[in-house]
């Protein structure tokens, strides 16, 4: 399973770094900023399950199209690489559960700068839902909810950071809360 997650997120990275430099050749305006957008993140953050928190890592990536000016909607998908174990207090000498978490969501997002303004920081906030699991206790429905950042340090490479909060339901009952580092690519 882990392979393919990786080897599906090195095939997204050379396919966006692919279409970066066929789109610059193509384009008639040096200042045409793509509409589509492409990142990779790292996620460290708190899983929580009933009374019980533990750290994880989800690593991810995921693809955006703006609409209009202002408006974008995107899909992304992640899964957690280092985890600790939940504790259970109540049984000190049972075995302790992986903190385990995994998703994939739709999302919609609000930027508040249009994308042809001339600033290289720019702040959005998203909303989404999808599917999702956390300590492996089967698949249910999420919603998640955060703002962040994208600050473009180039007309195609940035760097983007947000903080995310998912709310599982269903047998994956629990949150994830994590602040999101990653590279940005359109």
């Amino acid at each position: 399973m882990r392979q393919r997650f990786f080897a599906l997120l090195m095939g997204l990275g050379i396919c966006g770094i692919g279409v970066v430099p066929s789109q610059a050749q193509t384009a008639n305006s040096a200042n045409l900023v793509s509409d589509k957008q492409f990142y990779v993140f790292a996620s460290p953050g708190m899983a929580s399950r009933l009374t019980k928190d533990a750290f994880s890592l989800p690593i991810g990536a995921g693809a955006e199209r703006l609409f209009f000016q202002h408006i974008v909607v995107g899909a992304e998908f992640a899964e957690s690489l280092v985890h600790t174990k939940f504790a259970n207090p109540a049984r000190p000498n049972s075995p302790n559960n992986p903190a385990h978490v995994f998703w994939g969501s739709l999302h919609g997002a609000f930027n508040f700068r249009r994308k042809d303004s001339p600033h290289q920081v720019r702040p959005f906030i998203v909303g989404g839902c999808g599917i999702s699991g956390i300590n492996g206790a089967g698949v249910g429905s999420q919603v998640n909810y955060g703002a962040g950042f994208n600050q473009w340090h180039s007309q195609h490479f940035g760097i983007r950071v947000e903080v995310r909060r998912f709310l599982h339901s269903g047998d994956s009952e629990g949150r994830f809360t994590g602040v999101r580092i990653g590279l940005a690519i359109r």
